[in-house]
């Protein structure tokens, strides 16, 4: 009984962070996550993960050389798995593994210098990334952040992904008024009163409408911390 329960809250907390995007444009074509067990580029199934959960991650895709990259999560439930997929003329695609992480964590990805970098959520005192050249995955130099910093930007991560609902409500034909977080699920809701403020809750507000109205995620995480995170 012990187990089964463990493993559902495993599930839930996996399900909860990942990202509200189904499409994302490249310049080969629009690939697609919206069955959640396979990755296609438009009717071409180009990844797949055994019977594991598969998630766009973001809402664009990065251009490095002749290659469209996207970010992508997946997992059973007990372990959250991220991977780059790189799509080339013709639609060839080629993936790379950059790990598994325990359910929970959230991954950023941001052009820098040429290279692809993917900052992963706080673990303990050390926030992880790595760089992507459009051939290679190597790990970048980590940083030792203050406590309270980390625990801030890891607030601010969970805060974008309680947006998510706000998404969701405008895909499910919400008016889009008012205080949308009065009417979030309840694993939205209890987690953002537990971050009573770390938050500018005007800020949020006005966001989640935003999001709401577009059907999606806009601004990116960034611009989204420099606004509504305390």
């Amino acid at each position: 009984m012990k187990k089964t329960l463990l493993s559902l809250l495993l599930g839930l907390l996996a399900a909860c962070h990942q990202a509200g995007a189904e499409t994302i444009k490249t310049r080969y074509g629009v690939v697609s996550d919206e069955d959640r067990i396979e990755l296609r580029l438009g009717k071409k199934t180009i990844y797949s993960d055994s019977d594991n959960t598969i998630y766009l991650q973001g809402s664009s895709s990065y251009a490095l050389q002749d290659r469209d990259v996207v970010l992508v999560s997946g997992g059973g439930g007990v372990s959250l798995r991220f991977a780059l997929i790189a799509i080339g003329k013709g639609g060839s695609v080629k993936k790379y593994d950059l790990g598994d992480f325990n359910p929970g964590t959230s991954a950023i990805a941001k052009l820098e210098n040429g290279q692809l970098r993917v900052t992963f959520s706080a673990e303990g005192r050390k926030q992880g990334a790595v760089l992507f050249d459009g051939d290679k995955v190597r790990k970048a130099s980590e940083k030792r952040a203050k406590p309270k910093t980390n625990a801030a930007l890891e607030d601010c991560h969970w805060l974008y992904k309680y947006a998510d609902s706000c998404v969701d409500a405008g895909e499910q034909g919400s008016a889009c008024q008012g205080k949308l977080s009065d009417d979030f699920p309840g694993w939205s809701s209890r987690g953002m009163a537990e971050r009573q403020g770390s938050y500018k809750e005007a800020a949020f507000n006005q966001a989640c409408r935003s999001f709401c109205q577009a059907k999606r995620k806009t601004p990116a995480f960034d611009a989204f911390a420099k606004r509504v995170c305390v």
